[in-house]
């Protein structure tokens, strides 16, 4: 029901209490007590004239500090790490706060003065503390205004949802603040839908625009790109400004202007607050009307259920019978007067005295006339004769005109209606119908003659009237008689059908009882609303004009309103970036020796020489026929150690600033940078190949059919089916902002860029294609290409790519193709670094969550720890204790995903770049990069290089062992060389056969035991997570889409659910495939080493090569947890209301619920898994003994056959004693 409106000021302040009070009143005998006590909160407010300026945002988006720079006073806590955790007010009064402290059940708050000194712990304690209360010297708020801070409301705790909502039903204006870095995130685009759709009056502040670099992007084309987002979503929010508070003096700080509109908007106080209080009493109202239909769903769920889909249609079918009884009752009133009417009809219109009639009868009336007489004797009984005879002819004339006009008519039209109803008594009104008749006789024809009349034309005009309206008469009558039998037939028959009807409608009512309770709860539902509705009036206030701002005149910061706090600036030396770790060893005091502005990479050049030797001891020993294996082994090892290119792959959010660090550490602005999501494909890049010279980039375009996969799964997600491309982007033209929820706002600027790109990329789909830097660039940084980009090789020299560094960035973890999990598992398994990258002042996202956790998982599966977390643009740290503090945040919350002991770097990326490209020393020593370059070379060309360097000493020696064997053995006499050849035939034999004769059978148990043991702690850590998983669905953000009802809700919310289930197992059992791989490949070298310690037994002097796993391909895996069993009815019957459902037992009633279904469904995946892996790993299993079992099996042929050729002096002595002499020197 829409409430009407009337456009005038409102209603006086007296008419608004009493509307609020008789509405707080409505909602105490209904029972609502939320709404109760927010209509409590509004009169207070109304009697207390308070105007109220909320400021939200997400966490660290610097509400707290542009709150306490406006106030002139640090009066909130302000750091990076999350702190509001309640709702803050500050007024102007005599200096002093207050906190409201819950009791144990949370169901009441005792007030408490406190020490302003002690103000910053009450602030973070979102459990214990309902609401804190400042007041200070603030003479810019008036008497009237308040200031609110908020928690973030992008925290998933319940409580800090609660105290946000309630500060927003009172605010008056509403500053979104956000980070100038994550502007176009969902939820931002969300919340200012809401305030909009509430009527609130909403600023967008944008944030820390200090961050911004006009090299990278010009910020005219910034402010268009903020603009141009909530203009695509219908969002037209009051104003946007533009601030920072760490650089005052910034060309675009639009702080004064931000003053300026504060001072005004509290000037215009009271009309604003008579507006807002209106609308939010209204919006109560609706809330009100929610919630209540939340209370009758499950009983009309419950009805509807029990009507199973029928109640419609045998409703309408009862209608349908009830009309017919109706119109039955009638029918026989409704039949006589019809039949009646057309029997008028017929007798009125008979013409039963036509000209030809009326001419006998002159003819016999002059027979009637004094003094007729016949012939010229006038007989009289000729005369008598002749007037009997004209009488005669009159009657036969006048009878048949009777008939044929009158008689058979009526006759026809009796039957007629007879035949029609069906009667059962039909035959029995047949005679009745024949009876219409009359015996016209000529005795009744002369009786009807007036002797009297002077006779002549005019009386036998009158003559034929008489006659015919006698007749008429008596027809009418007997038609008459006959259509009241009729009458009594049709009653008797409406009888009888009547009460077979009343019997089909009593049944069908029987069963419609369910369906007349929706009717009843719905009818009372409306009279409810116009109750409602009458109370709260017609009257309605209108929104004021708000403040240009265009035309706002800026406050300086020494106008009297505010004292601006002074600028936090410091120059910190990021020192932090020799990580927690070594900071406890090596304390603050730990200097750093600067290197040049580009890295030095000694160590790699000592790798290549390495190389270069093994390659030229390999050229040497293939010389050797006897050590072409042991040549062939080491040419490989030092080949990859020549070639070895180490693949570090980029993690992080999409506005982490991964492309800032990539380009920090190539030490040019090679990746294009912007606060808007940009890399929607994986980008690699890499030193020029031969056709592939500098600058240049291969460009993978998507092949046609993975388009349409993400076409069409981002397309199911806004409730949209399709099959065809074509029929694709007919339904993507037709998608409006307005259908799309908050968390589908990623997948429809994908499905608007594929629109908008399609006509340029279709052509270019499953190619490759060349281009040049600037061509690059769009092509990463323009959504309308790069989401048809399957993935990007840049070519570029630089001094760690020339090294055989392969940087790869890959899409933010909280990107649309984070679905493709597989893709970014496979860089975690087999890339050689993993750099993490979180941004300085933001909080873990859930994405950013479920990706650490996945590390945490793999973590202790690889042989080294390649992982390192950066945390990027430090350089906004105010001191070296918060840039400290920060630090020892993110280790905190990594320790939480299962990462221990990390290596966690502060780092400027804009500061190491420009350091970089201006030579600066001082900027690029103070940016924190070199440290990490440092330690991060030091592992790629040491420990990295380390093993292979080993390795490949390792076959060097073996076969410089072999070569001293072979030169002592050509020095024995010929007889122990001749037994020595017999020796080592038998022994060769002999260990043949004894490795062949080892069983697999128990090597194949073993990897069953061992896959099924590892997935049985699978399903115990995802139920673990199971309450951490269904908190996070069914969280109080989600019912604040007003679009949707709560069965809508309800039924996404389990989905959510069950696809994060799904997604933890998955991630789970890909983190399982490498504990399995382990496990096989320490039973594979565990056999290895036996196999050779057996062919040692036989021939003692033999040396193996060492032990290198194979690397194995990751099985797909995916994972799909269904609970057919669980319905809306069972969800909604949990859910009344969002009150009932959080703050009572709802939610964990349905939590209990859920968790039997969710565990069956896992149980079901966890059976299918297992069977798929131990199918997989046991033909690995296999394939892999009889690799390796031949790898032993072909050195010791060719241990042997070496021997054997120098104990037979087939090779020339001095030949192999210069090569061994010449293998001493590499």
């Amino acid at each position: 029901m829409t409430v009407p409106t009337i456009d005038q000021q409102g209603l006086s302040s007296e008419a608004m209490l009493k509307m609020l009070t008789d509405l707080k009143q409505y909602m105490q005998m209904q029972q609502d007590k939320t709404r109760e006590s927010q209509f409590e909160g509004l009169i207070r407010k109304r009697e207390q004239n308070r105007f109220y300026i909320s400021f939200c945002g997400h966490f660290s988006a610097g509400k707290s500090t542009l709150i306490n720079h406006l106030c002139g006073k640090s009066l909130l806590p302000s750091s990076p790490i999350p702190t509001s955790a309640n709702i803050v007010s500050i007024a102007n009064g005599p200096i002093g706060a207050v906190v409201y402290e819950r009791d144990e059940a949370g169901d009441s708050a005792t007030k408490k003065s406190i020490p302003l000194e002690e103000l910053a712990a009450y602030c973070v304690d979102g459990k214990g503390i309902e609401r804190v209360e400042i007041t200070h010297e603030l003479p810019f708020l008036g008497d009237d205004g308040v200031l609110l801070d908020t928690p973030g409301i992008d925290s998933t705790d319940d409580a800090h949802h609660m105290a946000t909502e309630s500060a927003l039903y009172l605010a008056d204006v509403v500053f979104y603040v956000m980070d100038y870095n994550h502007v176009q995130s969902e939820m931002n685009l969300s919340f200012a839908k809401q305030m909009k759709e509430r009527g609130k009056p909403l600023y967008l502040i944008v944030n820390m625009i200090d961050k911004h670099r006009e090299e990278e992007l010009p910020f005219s084309t910034y402010r268009e790109g903020v603009a141009s987002a909530f203009h695509a979503w219908g969002i037209k929010p009051d104003g946007i400004l533009y601030v920072t508070m760490k650089a005052p003096q910034h060309p675009h700080n639009e702080y004064g202007k931000l003053r300026a509109l504060v001072a005004q908007l509290i000037a215009q106080g009271a009309e604003l607050s008579s507006y807002s209080v209106d609308e939010a009493a209204r919006h109560l109202l609706e809330e009100h009307r929610e919630a209540r239909a939340q209370q009758l769903a499950p009983r009309i769920a419950e009805l509807d259920e029990a009507m199973r889909g029928e109640g419609a249609a045998l409703a309408e079918q009862r209608a349908e019978l009830q009309r017919i009884v109706a119109a039955a009752k009638e029918e026989p009133q409704r039949l006589q007067a019809a039949l009646r009417r057309e029997v008028i009809g017929i007798v009125d219109n008979a013409n039963v005295t036509p000209a030809a009639t009326r001419d006998v009868a002159q003819h016999y009336l002059q027979s009637r006339a004094p003094g007729f007489k016949v012939g010229f004797l006038a007989r009289a009984s000729k005369t008598a004769a002749e007037a009997t005879a004209r009488l005669d002819k009159l009657h036969v004339e006048l009878v048949s005109s009777v008939s044929t006009q009158l008689e058979r008519h009526l006759q026809s039209l009796l039957r007629e209606a007879v035949s029609k109803g069906g009667y059962s008594s039909a035959p029995l009104l047949s005679p009745e119908i024949d009876a219409i008749h009359l015996e016209l006789t000529p005795e009744w024809l002369a009786g009807q003659v007036n002797t009297a009349a002077v006779f002549g034309n005019e009386y036998t005009i009158n003559y034929m009237k008489q006659v015919a309206n006698e007749i008429k008469v008596i027809y009418r009558k007997k038609a008459y008689e006959v259509i009241d039998l009729i009458m009594d037939e049709a009653e008797k028959s409406m009888k009888q059908q009547e009460q077979a009807h009343l019997q089909e409608i009593a049944s069908l009512s029987e069963r419609l009882a369910a369906y007349d309770g929706i009717v009843q709860l719905k009818a009372q539902e409306a009279k409810e609303d116009q109750q409602l509705y009458a109370l709260c009036g017609s009257v309605r206030a209108r929104l004021p004009e708000l403040p240009d701002l265009a035309n706002l005149a800026v406050m300086s910061d020494n106008e009297p309103t505010t004292v601006p706090l002074p600028t936090a600036s410091i120059d910190v030396v990021l020192q932090a970036s020799h990580t927690i770790e070594h900071l406890d060893q090596q304390g603050s005091d730990a200097s750093i020796d600067v290197p040049s502005s580009q890295v030095k990479l000694p160590r790699a050049d000592e790798v290549k020489q390495r190389a270069a030797a093994f390659l030229s001891a390999a050229s040497t020993m293939e010389e050797i026929p006897a050590l072409k294996q042991i040549a062939r082994s080491l040419a490989d090892k030092a080949n990859r150690l020549m070639n070895q290119t180490y693949t570090i792959a980029l993690f992080g959010a999409f506005s982490a600033g991964k492309s800032s660090f990539a380009n920090a550490l190539i030490g040019e602005r090679v990746l294009p940078v912007s606060p808007n999501p940009t890399t929607a494909a994986i980008n690699r890049i890499m030193a020029p190949q031969p056709n592939w010279p500098h600058g240049t980039a291969k460009v993978t375009m998507k092949k046609q059919e993975a388009l349409l996969s993400d076409v069409i799964y981002s397309l199911e997600l806004l409730g949209v089916k399709v099959t065809q491309m074509s029929e694709a982007l007919q339904a993507i033209a037709r998608l409006s902002p307005d259908q799309v929820t908050a968390k589908a706002k990623p997948h429809y600027s994908f499905l608007r860029a594929v629109l908008k790109g399609w006509s340029d990329a279709e052509p270019l789909l499953g190619s490759e294609v060349r281009a040049n830097h600037e061509q690059f660039t769009a092509y990463v940084a323009e959504e309308s290409k790069s989401c048809f980009i399957e993935g990007i090789e840049l070519y570029y020299s630089s001094p760690l790519t020339d090294q055989g560094i392969v940087f790869v960035d890959t899409p933010g973890a909280d990107s649309i193709n984070a679905r493709h999990t597989g893709v970014a598992f496979n860089y975690i398994k087999n890339a050689d670094a993993i750099l993490f990258v979180t941004y300085y002042n933001h909080a873990f996202s859930h994405a950013d969550k479920e990706f650490l956790l996945q590390l945490g998982r793999v973590k202790d599966a690889f042989e080294l720890d390649k992982m390192f977390f950066i945390v990027n643009a430090a350089d906004l740290a105010s001191s070296e204790e918060e840039l400290n503090g920060v630090v020892k945040h993110v280790e905190s919350n990594l320790l939480a995903h299962g990462i221990r002991h990390p290596r966690i770097y502060p780092i400027s990326s804009q500061n190491a770049a420009d350091g970089k490209l201006k030579k600066d020393q001082a900027l690029l020593y103070s940016s924190g990069i070199l440290p990490f370059e440092q330690e991060f070379t030091s592992y790629a060309f040491q420990e990295l290089s380390q093993i292979a360097i080993q390795s490949a000493e390792a076959e060097l020696q073996r076969g410089i062992h072999a070569l001293d064997r072979w030169i002592k053995d050509m020095q024995s006499s010929d007889e122990e060389r001749s037994k020595r050849i017999s020796h080592l035939l038998d022994m060769q034999v002999k260990a043949m056969n004894a490795i062949e004769a080892g069983a697999t059978e128990e090597l194949q148990r073993e990897i069953r035991r061992e896959i099924s043991e590892l997935l049985y702690y699978v399903k115990q850590r995802t139920m673990y997570r199971y309450s951490e998983l269904f908190a996070y669905a069914f969280n109080p953000s989600v019912f604040r889409d007003e679009g949707r009802d709560s069965k809508t809700i309800m039924a996404a919310a389990w989905k959510e659910l069950l696809a994060m289930i799904s997604f933890d197992l998955e991630q789970e059992g890909l983190a399982t495939t490498l504990r399995i791989e382990k496990a096989i490949h320490s039973l594979i070298s565990a056999e290895y080493v036996k196999w050779g310690q057996i062919i040692q037994s036989f021939v003692e002097d033999y040396e193996y090569e060492g032990f290198e796993p194979s690397t194995l391909p990751t099985p797909a895996i995916r994972v799909e947890v269904e609970a057919p069993e669980v319905s809306i009815k069972l969800l909604s019957g949990f859910f009344k209301n969002a009150k009932q459902f959080f703050e009572s037992d709802g939610r964990s009633k349905l939590k209990n619920e859920l968790e039997r279904h969710i565990s069956e469904g896992v149980s079901r995946e966890m059976i299918k898994l297992e069977a798929k892996l131990i199918e997989i790993y046991c033909d690995y299993l296999e394939a892999a003994i009889q690799k390796y079992r031949g790898l032993q099996l072909e050195g010791l042929e060719e241990h042997i056959q070496g021997s054997i050729s120098a104990l037979e002096m087939k090779v020339d002595y001095e030949f192999l004693y210069a090569k061994r002499q010449s293998l001493a020197v590499k």
